[in-house]
């Protein structure tokens, strides 16, 4: 049997809306901006390239698309516990290349629920 690849993606909604997907290692996968990103979309954009676990934001108030999102896929949403700030994303997404500032947030956002889950990850992946 085939099984899906185990997914970590962050995302910045807005006018703009970005999207990064990692793989439970933390190694980027995908990363796509576009004024033409809804809920579906995102969606079935994701669930080709696998089964996403964990949902980042770096907002502590989860908007509404990342919510809409987690729910929908049964996923675990990880945001901060207060919001991310510009050299705090900056710190993170500085080894990776991305085309533009919505791309950078949803990197950043998705890193940062990596990070705060490798324990756990990792304890899992032992088991």
């Amino acid at each position: 049997m085939n099984e899906k690849k185990l997914l970590i993606v962050g995302i910045d909604p807005g006018t703009t809306s970005a999207y990064a997907v990692l793989d439970i290692e933390g190694n980027l996968v995908e990363l796509k901006s576009s004024k033409q990103l809804d809920l579906k979309l995102l969606i079935s954009e994701i669930i080709k390239i696998g089964r996403v676990v964990l949902v980042g934001t770096d907002k502590v108030k989860v908007p509404s698309l990342v919510e809409s999102f987690a729910t929908k896929l049964g996923a675990r949403i990880v945001n901060p516990d207060e919001d991310l700030k510009v050299d705090e994303k900056r710190k993170m997404i500085q080894n990776f290349s991305f085309d533009d500032e919505h791309q950078g947030d949803a990197l950043a956002s998705a890193l940062f629920a990596h990070k705060g889950t490798k324990a756990l990850l990792d304890k899992i992946d032992f088991f």
